[in-house]
């Protein structure tokens, strides 16, 4: 039995991904002095957000609002809730039966 109150269901995917991104960033520095560790942890994170922000001035100067990955993805959803129907729905108590 899982430990954990919400039963590993919440958290579990993001800070799996979250502790591998930083792993790949930090891999090659694992043995440096915690100064050095800091300053190049700084100089790499710096540097993927720089990247990342030249990446979307150019999608915007296209005319792209999202990026391929999240388009996919909210195109997939589109095409999965054209089979839902709303049956009910009452605005003061924001309910519904779908």
């Amino acid at each position: 039995m899982d430990s954990r109150k919400d039963g590993d269901r919440r958290w579990r995917h993001m800070t799996t991904n979250l502790a591998e991104s930083i792993n790949s960033i930090l891999k090659k520095s694992r043995n440096l002095p915690i100064g050095a560790l800091v300053k190049l942890t700084y100089l790499r994170c710096n540097a993927l957000f720089n990247k990342g922000g030249r990446e979307v001035e150019v999608m915007l100067a296209c005319g792209q609002v999202y990026t391929q990955v999240l388009k996919k993805a909210i195109d997939d959803t589109q095409r999965k809730t054209n089979t839902h129907i709303v049956l009910e729905f009452n605005q003061c108590d924001t309910r519904f039966l779908v």
